[in-house]
């Protein structure tokens, strides 16, 4: 996209490529059209990287944050199984029993219905048994956070999949229109080998 950019700037101020390749239609109008599918094409994969970029900062701040809040989950949830081994009611409202979600989308999302479900009565409950209220908060709006995290993720993951068709699109459309723009180029500049490169056309053998 670089050669693409400086072939266009060349040929608009070099005054004798904008005449030889005026003869072939290829005027200021022209030379704009394909300007603008560079400019797409540039800007969708300058979107598409960001998008990158972004999902890959999202995915650290998750892996990170989730291992820690796993690590209080485990330590909330085995004081609960135990504080509630006699009520049947807590244990089917923290969801104590069963296996737990493997998948990560799942396992946030449990973890995160166990906080919610955490009243106060239920947390002075597990603090009886050593449970730390504050640890117990800090824990619940970490799982609010991460779920939040994780779909913004999978937003960014479908924006960025779709920026990536886009700027493949527009990729395609640029490379089109400077193939043919070359291959005029070639043509109307076909005495003058030295001006081809100013338009990083190679001479086709």
């Amino acid at each position: 996209m670089l050669a693409g950019r400086l072939a266009l700037e060349n040929a608009r101020k070099n005054p004798q490529i904008k005449a030889a390749i005026a003869q072939y239609g290829y005027n200021d109008t022209r030379l704009q059209e394909g300007e603008d599918k560079l400019d797409a094409a540039e800007q969708w994969q300058q979107q598409q990287k960001d998008l990158y970029v972004h999902k890959a900062e999202l995915s650290r701040q998750l892996a990170l944050d989730e291992q820690e809040l796993v690590t209080q989950y485990t330590n909330h949830l085995t004081i609960a199984r135990f504080a509630f081994r006699d009520d049947e009611a807590w244990q089917n409202t923290l969801q104590l029993n069963g296996a737990r979600i493997k998948v990560r989308a799942g396992k946030l999302q449990q973890i995160r219905t166990f906080y919610r479900r955490l009243t106060p009565p239920a947390i002075n409950t597990l603090k009886k048994f050593g449970a730390v209220t504050e640890e117990v908060t800090q824990a619940q709006a970490m799982a609010d956070a991460l779920v939040d995290v994780l779909s913004n993720r999978q937003n960014k993951v479908a924006e960025a999949q779709q920026a990536t068709q886009f700027r493949n699109q527009t990729l395609e459309a640029w490379d089109i229109w400077f193939d043919k723009f070359s291959r005029v180029a070639e043509v109307a500049l076909a005495d003058q080998p030295q001006l081809l490169e100013a338009l990083s056309v190679e001479v086709r053998s």
